[in-house]
């Protein structure tokens, strides 16, 4: 359950970092049995952290408030980067590696984020909201299921499966594209494991660290797909501009064949206005079906394909797994 006093930007994402890092420790201490969670505060003087002299009885509760973060309501951060040094020391490996995974990880966690943040980002109507949906547009199905409800978000947001719908569209836009494939891995390692820079040891604010780095991805995504004229680009402008134009020719034939162009009041101008619509949406509908059409050959004749919806299946079951939270709490946390 959410709780009121922890929300703030990127939160879902804050939790689902802590929680890997957290998962990280307990598989290292799995595997070692032999080894208590407090050893992993000792220093290379024989002390340990919180305390001058050999008594580890600070280090035990550290590591219990870190190992039993996600149960407790605070602001707090998991831990500072100089206990996470010292604990990577203590497993042997990098602190990079501790706080934000291997090789094999980065793809997947950069999905997870861009996955969250688009979330977050239409849920709260926030600066990004117009950017997510250019990047998730350039999904053909995403265009024809936001396009049929008339690109209202508070519609979008109401479908009972929302956010496999948003899941289903990153997806697609990322792995219909080598370039950004490449690239949402790539930017994850350079920006948090390579560059390691200042912002990535504040643990303080790590929600705002992860904040920079998804504007930095949707930018770079916004770019990349700016010219691409894909079938999601053709759908959503077969909405967005064949209903203006087709509206306009509608109603100025409507009223000149009832001679209204000067004298019909207000109310009867609205009345007609919903009939040119209503005709709209006729027209819409059988475009509609066209466009799905050609959506369910490509989906058909794509090898890919396949691959494409165990993506799908693979990111949402990664997230569930550090992060319970159902649709119904997601919606109701950021109203």
């Amino acid at each position: 359950m959410l709780n009121k006093n922890t929300r703030k930007e990127f939160s879902l994402t804050s939790k689902l970092v802590n929680s890997l890092i957290i998962q990280r420790i307990n598989k290292y201490l799995s595997n070692h049995k032999d080894i208590q969670s407090y050893s992993l505060l000792k220093t290379k003087y024989g002390t340990f952290y919180g305390s001058n002299i050999d008594d580890h009885q600070a280090a035990i509760e550290v590591m219990s408030r870190i190992m039993n973060y996600n149960n407790q309501q605070t602001k707090r951060p998991l831990m500072s980067y100089t206990v996470a040094e010292l604990i990577s020391e203590n497993m042997k490996i990098t602190t990079g590696r501790l706080l934000w995974g291997e090789d094999v990880e980065y793809e997947i966690i950069a999905l997870a984020i861009l996955y969250l943040g688009f979330l977050e980002s239409i849920l709260k109507n926030d600066e990004n909201f117009e950017k997510v949906i250019d990047i998730l547009c350039d999904s053909a199905e995403f265009s024809m299921i936001f396009g049929e409800r008339n690109f209202e978000r508070e519609e979008l947001i109401n479908l009972p499966n929302f956010n496999s719908i948003v899941a289903s569209a990153i997806v697609s836009v990322v792995y219909s594209n080598s370039i950004l494939v490449s690239y949402l891995k790539c930017s994850y390692q350079n920006y948090f494991v390579i560059n390691n820079n200042i912002e990535c040891k504040d643990l303080k604010n790590l929600n705002k660290t992860l904040l920079k780095y998804f504007n930095l991805i949707i930018d770079y995504f916004l770019k990349e797909i700016k010219n691409n004229q894909s079938l999601g680009y053709i759908v959503r402008n077969k909405y967005e501009n064949d209903i203006n134009n087709y509206r306009d020719k509608l109603i100025d034939e409507e009223i000149i064949s009832h001679g209204l162009v000067t004298s019909y009041k207000f109310e009867q101008y609205h009345a007609l206005l919903d009939n040119a619509l209503e005709l709209i949406k006729q027209l819409v509908k059988v475009e509609t079906q066209y466009v799905k059409k050609i959506v369910s050959i490509s989906k058909e004749f794509n090898p890919d394909f396949a691959l494409f919806n165990g993506t799908v299946d693979e990111l949402l079951t990664f997230i569930s797994d550090y992060i319970e939270i159902d649709e119904r709490e997601i919606r109701k946390y950021f109203k």
